[in-house]
């Protein structure tokens, strides 16, 4: 399965694998140029801020290459220290 339905004016493939296997590819094999991961968490997570607890259902997780990855430019703002677990 590759992304290039939902990018169609692609000249790169975007495999989908593995979460654990594109940095073992990365380093292996010359070819791959980039790597990015997403993952989505089942269930409901609880995140907390100070006395403040939130439960979240359909949270996802992407490294902080994402957006430069797929070549997705954000409308306002920028992806800042969030991104990267700062």
């Amino acid at each position: 399965m590759a992304l290039n339905r939902i990018y169609p004016n692609s000249q790169v493939r975007y495999p989908i694998i593995p979460h654990s296997v594109g940095p073992a590819m990365l380093q292996d094999f010359p070819e791959v140029e980039a790597c990015t991961r997403i993952m989505k968490f089942p269930g409901e997570i609880t995140f907390r801020f100070g006395e403040n607890s939130f439960n979240e259902g359909n949270v996802v997780a992407a490294d902080s290459n994402v957006l430069n990855f797929f070549g997705i430019s954000l409308l306002e703002g920028g992806p800042g220290p969030g991104a990267e677990g700062s």
